[in-house]
């Protein structure tokens, strides 16, 4: 939000506004059961979808916008009113109840990491791990939070696990990719984007 609001104020006298779009829960065709599931918990009741970013870009970019600078546009079913705090409590109370819920422990990650608390959302992704070993989108999303934190080794073994488990799934073999360019394998990173 601070490099939004940089360049607003950078770029406003050139007529140019700069916005940013803070999505919550969407529906994609990459999105896991459990993703779905807490989009669930917004008080929308559903995830979004990607139509509805979409149409909030369009709206930013348009003449009736050109007043709106160096703001943070939600589109997350609601979510910022702490319906994600009530969602993190029911996710407690879950695996309070049943200490080896491995979806409860899965929406618990997927809550921290929308919260940016990625250290909290790491830890709870290996608890899943330990609970859902063969879970690709568990190994997935442990892999981008791992990117997030700079531990790259770490989430190359996630991805590569991911692979292992679901090849045809193009969003790992693309976060593969992507982590092994930053490391100079290209020829690595060319196999795993093919």
């Amino acid at each position: 939000l601070g490099l939004t609001r940089s360049l607003a104020i950078e770029e406003g006298k050139n007529g140019i506004t700069v916005n940013c779009v803070g999505p919550g829960w969407i529906k994609t065709g990459s999105s896991s059961e459990e993703e779905i599931t807490a989009g669930q918990f917004t008080p929308i009741g559903r995830p979004g979808f990607p139509e509805e970013i979409g149409h909030t870009v369009v709206f930013l970019a348009s003449k009736e916008a050109s007043y709106i600078t160096g703001q943070i546009i939600f589109v997350d079913g609601g979510s910022k009113d702490g319906t994600i705090e009530k969602a993190k409590e029911l996710f407690f109370k879950a695996i309070e109840i049943e200490p080896n819920h491995g979806d409860a422990y899965f929406n618990l990650a997927n809550t921290f990491k929308q919260m940016r608390n990625f250290k909290k959302a790491q830890e709870f992704y290996e608890k899943t791990i330990q609970i859902q070993p063969n879970n690709p989108s568990v190994h997935n999303n442990y892999g981008n939070i791992c990117k997030q934190l700079g531990e790259f080794e770490k989430a190359i073994v996630s991805y590569n696990r991911a692979i292992e488990l679901k090849p045809d799934l193009a969003d790992i073999h693309n976060n593969l990719g992507t982590i092994l360019q930053k490391y100079r394998k290209f020829t690595e990173a060319c196999s795993a984007y093919i």
